[in-house]
């Protein structure tokens, strides 16, 4: 089964992967800027046919797949109490040597003006409740607050971090 589904269909093809992912982070992005769910299925549907699923039939499970993402960020989305600040925002502070860069993909302020970073993520898989508190990308995303990175946004002071999983997690 895994061979037909990496050999024949390229469901196991990193860009295949992706496509889910960039299409559900573009879903949120509409979201955060007032697009309502009818509009969101509709450009997920004006865009589909360009993307690559290896098969019609694998493309299918994939564009329902992609509609209970939607509707589960939908629904956390309606349901988070803060502040939303920046979708995509770059990051880049220096400790010592290292330069820190990436992007995040919510930044938004708690109740008491704190930066929490929201991460997005489109796996069937999620860390354990005990690996949270370690995770080493929510934990280097609060660090860049704390340096600064979101100064110019009025966050200055760590709030915490989440993954909002909108995969089968």
């Amino acid at each position: 089964l895994r061979w037909l589904l990496e050999s024949a269909v390229g469901a196991g093809r990193p860009d295949v992967l992706r496509h889910l992912g960039t299409v559900i982070h573009a879903a949120a992005q509409l979201i955060a800027d007032g697009a309502t769910e009818g509009a969101v299925a509709a450009r997920i549907d004006d865009i589909w046919h360009h993307l690559d699923f290896g098969s019609v039939w694998y493309g299918t499970r994939q564009r329902e797949l992609a509609e209970r993402m939607v509707r589960k960020f939908l629904d956390w989305h309606a349901a988070n109490p803060r502040e939303l600040l920046a979708t995509e925002q770059a990051l880049r502070v220096r400790v010592g040597l290292v330069e820190i860069t990436g992007r995040v993909d919510r930044l938004e302020q708690d109740e008491l003006g704190r930066g929490v970073i929201v991460d997005l993520k489109t796996a069937g898989t999620a860390p354990r409740e005990e690996e949270l508190d370690r995770h080493p990308q929510l934990g280097v995303y609060q660090l860049a607050v704390l340096l600064g990175a979101f100064e110019r946004l009025g966050v200055i002071e760590p709030g915490g971090a989440e993954l909002v999983q909108g995969g089968k997690a």
